[in-house]
């Protein structure tokens, strides 16, 4: 039969173009998996920098064999048909036990704006599922019929069909152009009651109602169906569709055939596709073609925009043997992959092997899912157009039907990736277990050990190294093992003993920990019990495990750490010592085993925070949760009391501390005493300062009039406004003495030479800015619009209580940050984007800082200095001329402002500074 050629306006991204379709969001989180991966054992993942045409591509791919015993490839059809929801969500909810989605891609086109339908025809088991249309011109994608589908013999197919759908009345047959779907101009429609009690057509048409249909449900190739004429309804009359019946619809050129059909006449309707086609598992059609006899014959106009636009594609392909298919995505608009023209498409997968392949929805449809070894679930694994992954209406998945195994490949690590020592000890920690199917299986973990061998010897899940090299821990779970590199020294480079220095007026025990390092300053696990120990001028001795013991002698020597050929001394004084004049630290909180808590109308916990909880330096800082709740009339506060007071030798200037803040607005304080027993308050904040979130280094100045040896007695915060009374979390690290200087950074990675340690230093002080979870400040990583927003309204101290409404469609008002960004856009400092859209997460340009920067500080005056790279009327040009007039800012050595890149934290946070502290 003829199948209905039609026009039609392209809706979402296939219409409109894609630079105002694709507006940045933030990003969706990806499953991290391996580039190259076996998923199962018919099924390979791989993904794939390339270059072509000077655009950086990342393609990723899903090698089926379909020969393979428990490997099958079906479609997730939705229900109801207007039903979308995204491709990795579709692979979840069709897997199950025995039916495992373990891949799965986007399918075919359809409405996203409108009904939401698929376009294009769809069969399951050989029933009719969505009849489709095909265009009428070469610039569409789906303009001849072509469909991917496995055959009744279960074997993949990418081919043209011939769907024959027509009514036969007095011997003269006519075709239908579609079945339950909405009737456009010269369509004869066939409805069934799945489409619903009545057609609902529009008026401009004619119908005729069908009774005692000998099928209406379920329709499928190869069906033959009679029924008898009830009734004929024209203009404006939509026809109710009969329980037992059809309706026949018709407009325009098709009308004229149904004005003969008369109550009590016979109808006979067929049904038919291709005998290639007959009895399919399932066809998914699409298009264009992009694949055919192993040579690029894409099905399209290949210099339409839709061909040429470099966007994310999805394509099925087929090799030359009919034995794998390939699930194939390249993803667009991101720094690794900006996306393929048509053409270029093709060809790729033509150098992969493509004997056919077809187009299948792209741009943000775009998806692949993948499950990970070890995952019982697919997960996305690209990285979508829009920022996350978008709902779409039908998908492709690969299905792995295998048994339950037994073990077969294991997962593991080492505890810790350092070297280690002979004679140290590390623990193995089990991943996953896969069976031989590569299926995930319930761990127990009294199954697993480490296996002695030359290298070491195992104990439960402990390895103890006994042989120097390049070696490997080997470890068991069932039948199933596997080694995991190790490197194993007998020599170290370097050995650090903590404390530093050891200095006491009387003499008493002193526990030592050391550590050592190896020639690239990476710590080394080892035993301390097997460092030796020396003590000189008769001051002593160090026990095994680490105990300095002191002899009663005064006087000032060495305590020697020797592991090997390796050696390391620390200075030690019994009796009254000299002030020093650097800071003495006091503790580093890489224990708490010294510390523990009081209250007053409160409650607390303390415990050690260990990475990737916040930690300023080493491995832990000190983590006290306080609540305030319980306070009834009266200052509540949590001390942090050392189990016995810890002692400083000579009266410092000022105590300094890290302390990761809760933004509580409480008071921190601190407490000594000297020899006389008199105590000293010292604040570290003043009375509702602790307002910060994120580390800052604090520091509390001693009374000048203190004479030491003086004794911490407690850290403590404290809150006497019942209002403000609630709970908390602080952090603890680095509490140190400070005499005549202090080296502190400004963070971790902000030394008090780095360029914008003034900056960051002032912003931090004023709660501005704050460094991460791990004391770093990040000064090279990029700022956010959200970040630049943020910033701001602390810095121009904007009331974000009180803020209007702003209309932006990315920033609904239950966002976190949404008084922050409507008070910035209300200030009249940062406005929106195309479609209104604010693109919170989108990475702010140097051009947009200026801008924004001129406007938050009233920037004016221009220079004759002027960037190579800043074009006179260009956007932003008049910003960066009254940054440089101001003194803001002065670009690049090489004579540019760089005005299309992303602006650093660092930068941003210069910029900033200087146009506080001069404007």
């Amino acid at each position: 039969m003829r199948l209905k050629r039609q026009g039609w306006v392209w809706l979402g991204c296939a219409v409109v173009s894609f630079q105002a379709c694709f507006v940045g969001l933030a990003p969706e989180a990806q499953a991290a998996v391996p580039s190259n991966m076996q998923v199962s054992p018919g099924v390979t993942y791989t993904q794939k920098q390339s270059t072509i045409n000077s655009y950086p591509q990342t393609v990723r791919a899903l090698e089926i064999n379909t020969q393979d015993t428990y490997t099958g490839i079906d479609v997730s059809v939705p229900s109801p048909l207007n039903k979308v929801v995204t491709t990795s969500k579709q692979a979840i909810a069709d897997s199950r036990d025995g039916h495992r989605v373990v891949g799965a891609v986007n399918g075919g086109f359809f409405d996203m704006v409108g009904s939401r339908l698929p376009m294009y025809l769809i069969s399951y088991n050989n029933q009719i599922v969505n009849s489709g249309i095909i265009a009428s011109s070469k610039q569409d994608y789906v303009n001849i019929p072509v469909a991917f589908g496995m055959t009744k013999d279960n074997k993949p197919q990418i081919d043209s069909f011939n769907l024959q759908m027509a009514y036969t009345h007095n011997g003269t047959k006519y075709d239908i152009t579609g079945i339950n779907k909405i009737r456009n101009y010269d369509d004869l429609i066939l409805y069934t009651p799945e489409y619903g009690t009545a057609t609902n057509s529009n008026k401009f048409g004619l119908e005729v109602v069908l009774t005692g249909a000998s099928k209406n449900k379920n329709l499928s190739f190869g069906d033959t169906i009679t029924a008898t004429v009830q009734k004929q309804l024209v203009y404006g009359e939509a026809a109710a569709i009969p329980a037992d019946g059809l309706v026949l619809s018709a407009n325009g050129t098709s009308m004229p055939q149904l004005k003969n059909l008369k109550p009590g006449d016979n109808v006979s309707i067929s049904l038919g596709i291709d005998d290639k086609w007959k009895n399919s598992k399932f066809m998914l059609a699409s298009g264009p073609m992009l694949v055919n006899n192993g040579k690029v014959d894409v099905s399209m106009d290949l210099t339409s925009d839709r061909a040429t636009q470099r966007t994310a594609r999805t394509a099925v392909a087929i090799d030359k043997t009919m034995t794998k298919v390939f699930f194939v995505t390249v993803d667009s608009r991101q720094t690794d992959s900006k996306g393929m023209s048509m053409k270029e498409f093709a060809q790729y997968l033509v150098n992969m092997g493509a004997y056919k392949a077809l187009n299948f929805d792209g741009g943000g449809s775009t998806a692949m899912a993948v499950r990970n070894n070890g995952d019982l679930n697919a997960a996305l694994v690209n990285k979508p157009s829009d920022g996350h992954e978008r709902a779409v209406s039908t998908t492709l998945q690969v299905i792995s039907s295998a048994p339950v195994g037994q073990p077969s490949i294991l997962s593991a690590n080492v505890s810790a990736s350092a070297k280690v020592a002979v004679g140290a000890s590390v623990n193995a920690k089990l991943n996953y277990v896969l069976d031989q199917y590569y299926s995930p299986l319930s761990i127990d973990n009294t199954k697993f050990s480490v296996v002695s061998n030359a290298w070491g010897t195992g104990s439960g899940q402990m390895f103890t190294a006994q042989k120097a090299g390049s070696g490997y821990i080997t470890v068991a779970y069932g039948n199933a093992t596997k080694n995991l590199p190790i490197t194993i020294v007998d020599q170290v480079d370097k050995l650090a003993v903590s404390p530093a220095s050891i200095t006491m007026t009387t003499p008493k025990n002193q526990t030592l920990s050391v550590k050592a390092f190896d020639e690239g300053g990476k710590e080394i696990i080892f035993n301390p019990q097997t460092i030796t120990w020396n003590v000189s001028n008769n001051l002593g001795t160090v026990s095994k495990d680490g105990v300095f013991q002191p002899s009663g002698t005064e006087g000032s020597g060495e305590i020697t750490a020797a592991y090997g050929n390796t050696v390391t001394k620390i200075p030690v004084t019994i009796g009254t010592p000299a002030r020093p004049n650097k800071p003495v630290v006091l503790d580093a909180f890489e224990s708490i085993a010294g510390w523990t808590t009081q209250n007053t109308r409160a409650a607390s916990t303390l415990s050690l925070s260990t990475s990737p909880s916040p930690n300023m330096e080493g491995k832990s800082a000190a983590h006290l949760h306080y609540d305030f709740d319980a306070a009834q009339n009266g200052t509540a506060a949590s001390y942090l009391v050392p189990a016995a007071p810890l002692k400083i030798e000579q009266a410092p200037q000022q105590l300094g501390m890290w302390v990761y803040g809760d933004g509580n607005k409480h008071w921190l304080r601190g407490s000594l005493s000297d020899q006389s027993g008199q105590t000293y308050t010292v604040n570290f904040t003043e009375a509702g300062g602790l307002d910060w979130k994120g580390w800052k280094y604090v520091k509390a100045s001693v009374p000048t009039s203190i004479i030491g040896p003086v004794q911490l007695q407690q850290l403590y915060v404290t809150e006497p406004e019942a209002s403000k009374q609630g709970s908390g979390d602080l952090y603890f690290d680095k509490l140190k003495a400070i005499y005549d200087t202090d080296d502190e950074p400004v963070m971790r990675d902000i030394p008090a030479s780095h360029p914008y340690a003034t900056a960051i230093q002032y912003l931090t002080s004023q709660n501005v800015i704050a460094g991460y979870d791990d004391g770093e400040f990040k000064p090279s990583k990029n700022l956010t619009r959200l970040d630049a927003a943020l910033l701001l309204v602390r810095a121009l101290n904007l009331d974000v209580t009180n803020v209007g409404d702003v209309e932006y469609t990315d920033v609904p008002k239950t966002y976190r940050f949404y008084p922050y960004i409507a008070a910035i856009t209300k200030a009249g400092v940062m406005n929106g984007k195309a479609n209104s859209l604010f693109d919170p997460n989108s990475n702010l340009k140097r051009a947009e800082m200026a801008v924004i920067l001129q406007k938050a500080f009233k920037l004016s005056g221009t220079t004759t200095n002027t960037f190579s790279d800043v074009r006179p009327g260009s956007f932003g040009e008049s910003a960066i001329q009254a940054l440089i007039a101001s003194d803001i800012t002065i670009g690049y050595t090489d004579g540019t402002f760089r005005p299309g890149e992303s602006v650093t934290r660092g930068q941003y946070s210069l910029f900033l500074y200087r146009a506080l502290v001069q404007h």
